[in-house]
């Protein structure tokens, strides 16, 4: 897989970053859509337009941008509006449709002054990183770019047409009344499952109440959504509810809590689905697919009890590939993606709950919360994504802490694919033990830095989402996406 640095626009999960900045704004956008246009026009048989289809997740740029894009695509191209749907309702979109290609407008758990672009393809799975890199060529080339027709195109509307068969995936999927009798709070994150999350939940049997399903352009995973759970703990604990769910913005993760209000790693996630999947007649047995950020006490647990674990790159999109490379039927990622071919071609957060509650009601105990490795955790700004070869006392001490865990825990360190920062992850026998290898991790890149090799010199390193340590219990799955690791 080629890595991120040899793309200039298109990141881990496609392209992401501040509206108004060099990559989020109308100019950019039409450019991208008239080199978008170009290359399906190459792929498309000869006298056919291309077959495009757009949807957003809600934020208040996604007018702006969605309108620079139909300039680009002129009268090119047939276009077909999605209007505000999940990223994985519109996957099956693509395929209803028979379009050749997809973009979301999504900044997926980012707020709302940021947002992007996903792009699917006619089997409605995320773009390969070759097909991007073919993208991009065509935006470098600005002799023969060209530039955007002299009207924009007209759209079809067709959300009804894609929630409808989208509902109706679910509708045989799953049996009628799965969920009776359990009380479920869902947080559709004020985002694009706002519409329909509760109703889905209804309709096979639950007592559902949403929360944070008024969005307004500017509340998008606002203090809500799985990044930020905090609201739907209390509620799930307030109405005595049996189970919570919190969604991103554009639904394709999942962070799920009990009625006590803890929180389900995504490792305790994955685990109940290879091993009750297969058994519940969801999900065919072969090994679980996931990434490198899992804990290092997944691979163990289900080995023992039957189930390989295939380790990747970050990103769905490596998950998905692998997968596909080795016909295996499930996989995802700690941070509560997950993908299951047999229902749709993307990670669907919604779909990933139901399909664990499902998974629970065959479970006579508890077996599935096995105990995780402590792990400690930090985000450190950085200017620019310095290669990890050219850190040197890093280099070395990671080599150095990694001798000295001796297979009882392992570090990684990466770059974040959506944001300027590098990620320090440890996982030790001891909470104080992974703190301590943290710590001198991060006095290794600071003393690089002080050399010329990349402290970036903007201050203390962000406490933010993954700068803490914890046990091997309840946590807040990590949501980094990056490339590159030690």
């Amino acid at each position: 897989m080629a890595p991120a640095e040899t793309r200039q626009f298109f990141g881990t999960d496609g392209i992401r970053g501040p509206v108004g900045g060099p990559l989020v704004n109308g100019r950019f956008f039409c450019r991208l859509a008239v080199a978008l246009r170009r290359l399906l026009h190459g792929r498309c048989p000869e006298g056919r337009p291309p077959r495009v289809l757009i949807g957003h997740d809600g934020r208040y740029s996604a007018g702006h941008l969605r309108a620079a894009l139909l300039r680009g695509l002129g009268n090119f191209a047939r276009v077909w509006d999605g209007g505000m749907l999940p990223t994985p309702a519109l996957g099956h979109g693509v395929r209803r449709l028979g379009c050749d290609c997809a973009i979301v407008l999504t900044a997926s758990h980012n707020g709302a002054g940021d947002n992007g672009l996903k792009l699917l393809g006619p089997d409605g799975g995320k773009w390969s990183i070759s097909d991007e890199l073919q993208l991009e060529s065509l935006l470098a080339d600005r002799d023969r770019e060209g530039g955007p027709a002299a009207c924009a195109c007209d759209c079809r509307e067709c959300r009804g047409e894609i929630l409808d068969h989208y509902r109706r995936r679910w509708e045989e999927f799953f049996p009628k009344n799965a969920l009776a009798g359990l009380r479920i709070v869902l947080d559709c994150a004020n985002g694009a499952a706002s519409s329909h999350g509760a109703e889905f939940l209804t309709k096979l049997g639950a007592d559902a109440f949403a929360i944070a399903a008024s969005p307004d352009g500017y509340n998008i995973n606002g203090r809500c959504g799985s990044e930020h759970p905090g609201e739907l703990l209390r509620q799930v604990r307030a109405r005595r509810a049996d189970w919570g769910m919190a969604l991103d913005g554009d639904g394709d993760r999942v962070l799920l809590c009990d009625g006590d209000g803890n929180a389900v790693p995504g490792e305790h996630l994955l685990a109940l689905l290879a091993l009750e999947g297969p058994a519940a007649g969801l999900v065919a047995p072969s090994p679980l697919v996931t990434t490198v950020l899992a804990n290092g006490a997944l691979d163990p647990f289900l080995r023992e009890r039957g189930v390989d674990v295939l380790r990747t790159e970050v990103g769905d999109r490596p998950v998905a590939e692998a997968m596909a490379a080795r016909g295996c039927s499930l996989g995802g990622e700690p941070s509560g993606h997950v993908l299951v071919p047999a229902f749709g071609p993307l990670a669907d957060g919604l779909f990933a709950g139901v399909l664990f509650l499902c998974c629970l009601r065959r479970r006579t105990d508890h077996s599935w919360r096995f105990p995780l490795l402590p792990t400690a955790r930090k985000n450190l700004p950085v200017r620019a994504k310095i290669p990890l070869d050219q850190l040197p006392r890093l280099g070395k001490m990671v080599e150095e802490l990694g001798r000295s865990l001796a297979g009882g825990g392992r570090i990684l360190v990466r770059y974040s694919g959506t944001e300027s920062l590098l990620r320090l992850q440890v996982e030790a026998e001891s909470v104080p033990l992974a703190q301590e290898c943290l710590e001198r991790l991060v006095m290794a890149h600071r003393s690089d830095g002080e050399h010329g090799h990349g402290w970036t010199g903007m201050g203390e390193p962000d406490a933010g989402p993954g700068g803490d340590a914890h046990r091997g219990g309840g946590h807040r799955p990590d949501g980094g996406a990056a490339d590159g690791k030690l």
